[in-house]
């Protein structure tokens, strides 16, 4: 069992499933539910409950238990709710990934556990595979579930805001984003001391970092929430009979993974390499540092890069462009240093630095194309777009040669163990 693994008591299932914890005894005296004992308790991880959601005789139990629950409420039986004042809610929230279903609930149930409420309540969730929608359902009194409702409204705008930015920008982010160059990769397994290894590429968008990783000889897992930039890299990348003879070579070390860095879904201890490329700043930096100690190896290295822009001698006015049209797409997080995410993930001095020059020379649309890449830029259907192409051309017309124009980018790199 990993160290960092949440553990849930019989009591802690009996809640999510509104079976008494006398049944969850029995289960586990049955052999339905495996756990272990630890300081004369029974634990359990979040795999032992989803082995036991996954027997359908139970799973059909369970569902029976929390319709009639609903139903008592409806009939004035009492649910051992206190207050003169009791409302039962259901939220329904439709999506067809129940992963991202999964992660919003573990996330606001975290949120929602730390309140302090003055009355009984109670919370259950489910994913109701049919109808492809999760279902959030909720007693206690009114100021229990306003402020349960408000954390669901908050969380999922946290959770989705960074998932949906690059929606409709991974073509542009595929073609015109700079890649990473040969001496940051071949720091990486120089630190290694091997190549061929087992890799989890976080954040791994449309496969800049992926496909390098691949050309060394590595079993890569890409992981990727947003379903737009996984495809790209997937028809570049994957083995298929459509692609299998496309150049440069896709290969079968490559596996697509549609998940995120705070829940990745791969095995503990499964990886010898994690590398965030231009992706650790949209993380939860807490749950992600949970989930890396859970799937890297104990030797394990953990590689954070981002591509910064130089020192151009047309930044300052695409700086000012960017303050007139974009201010208002900025996250406050994209604000916090990479030198302090890096401190956040990896503590004080427990990391090493280094920089790498990445300068590329691209015609106008290799530059518009990766500044409308970014997740700030505006939408060909926001008001401002046009004013905002408008002015980078002008800026392309003033310093480009030969009708194409230099762009200084640096790689900084942030690397160690966990």
């Amino acid at each position: 069992m990993n160290e960092f693994e949440k553990l849930y008591t019989v009591e802690d299932i009996a809640q999510m499933t509104m079976l008494t914890t006398r049944t969850i005894r029995n289960y586990l005296k049955d052999g339905q539910l495996t756990g272990r004992k630890i300081g004369g308790q029974w634990r359990f991880t979040g795999k032992d409950i989803d082995k036991l959601f996954e027997n359908s005789n139970i799973e059909a139990e369970i569902s029976s238990s929390r319709r009639q629950e609903v139903m008592d409420f409806i009939d004035g039986i009492n649910t051992d709710i206190d207050g003169d004042i009791q409302i039962c809610t259901i939220v329904d929230y439709y999506c067809s990934d129940i992963a991202l279903s999964k992660a919003l609930s573990d996330r606001f149930s975290d949120v929602i556990s730390a309140q302090t409420f003055s009355t009984k309540y109670k919370y259950y969730y489910e994913y109701i595979d049919k109808e492809q929608k999760a279902r959030y359902t909720f007693f206690g009194s009114p100021t229990y579930i306003k402020d349960s409702v408000s954390i669901i409204e908050v969380e999922w705008e946290k959770l989705n805001h960074s998932l949906g930015k690059f929606t409709d920008r991974a073509k542009n982010y595929a073609d015109y984003r700079p890649s990473y160059p040969k001496d940051a990769i071949n720091l990486i397994f120089s630190v290694l001391g091997k190549k061929g290894v087992t890799v989890a590429d976080i954040g791994s968008g449309t496969g800049k970092m992926t496909e390098l990783l691949l050309n060394r000889n590595c079993i890569v897992y890409a992981v990727e929430p947003n379903a737009d930039m996984r495809k790209e890299a997937e028809n570049k990348l994957k083995t298929t009979e459509k692609n299998k003879n496309s150049a440069p070579p896709v290969s079968k070390n490559f596996r697509s993974i549609n998940g995120t860095a705070e829940n990745t879904t791969l095995k503990a201890n499964s990886v010898d390499l994690i590398t965030c490329a231009e992706a650790y700043h949209w993380f939860d930096n807490e749950k992600t540092l949970s989930e890396f100690h859970r799937i890297l190896k104990p030797s394990g290295y953990v590689f954070l890069l981002w591509n910064s822009s130089g020192e151009n001698p047309y930044s300052a006015e695409l700086g000012e462009l960017f303050d007139k049209y974009c201010k208002q797409n900025f996250m406050d997080t994209i604000f916090v240093s990479k030198e302090d995410r890096a401190k956040h993930l990896f503590g004080e001095g427990n990391y090493t630095k280094a920089e790498f020059d990445n300068n590329i020379t691209q015609p106008y649309e290799g530059l518009l194309g990766g500044i409308l890449s970014a997740s700030y830029s505006p939408k060909p259907e926001d008001d401002n777009y046009n004013d905002f192409v408008n002015g980078i051309k002008d800026i392309f017309d003033k310093y480009s040669k030969d009708d194409m124009i230099k762009a200084k980018f640096k790689t900084v790199c942030f690397y160690g163990q966990l």
